[in-house]
């Protein structure tokens, strides 16, 4: 399955409910998001080894209680919605992430600028 069909399939599945307890402490929404959007940045680069949307789901809940973004009200998974244009600006700025390359792009152009300035010296 693609990567962006698994995203946005997430995003119905257990969308809300993640910005839900992402939103847990005393976020602003646009945090909220850009913090979701972070998680499936992380997802789409592992979503090849990560089986179902509910594995795909406690995935990002344990990256996120890593990041210590899970607030004291995490545990209220209704509270907060996502609405249509919040879906759409995540999968739009996901889109993006993912045309780039996602992190493996971004870990070769480190290294190939790395290289690069260890010939000029």
């Amino acid at each position: 399955m693609d990567k962006r069909k698994r995203i946005d399939d997430f995003l119905w599945y257990g969308g809300s409910e993640m910005f839900s307890s992402l939103m847990g402490g005393s976020e602003t929404r646009s945090v909220g998001i850009e913090r979701l959007v972070r998680l499936l940045e992380g997802y789409s680069d592992n979503c090849r080894r990560i089986k179902g949307k509910s594995e795909a789901y406690r995935f990002m809940l344990k990256k996120a209680k890593r990041l210590n973004w899970l607030g004291k009200g995490s545990s209220d998974l209704a509270s907060y919605k996502l609405t249509k244009a919040d879906r759409a600006y995540i999968t739009k700025r996901l889109d993006e992430y993912i045309s780039s390359g996602g992190r493996s792009r971004a870990v070769l152009k480190k290294l190939l600028a790395a290289g690069s300035t260890e010939e000029l010296s």
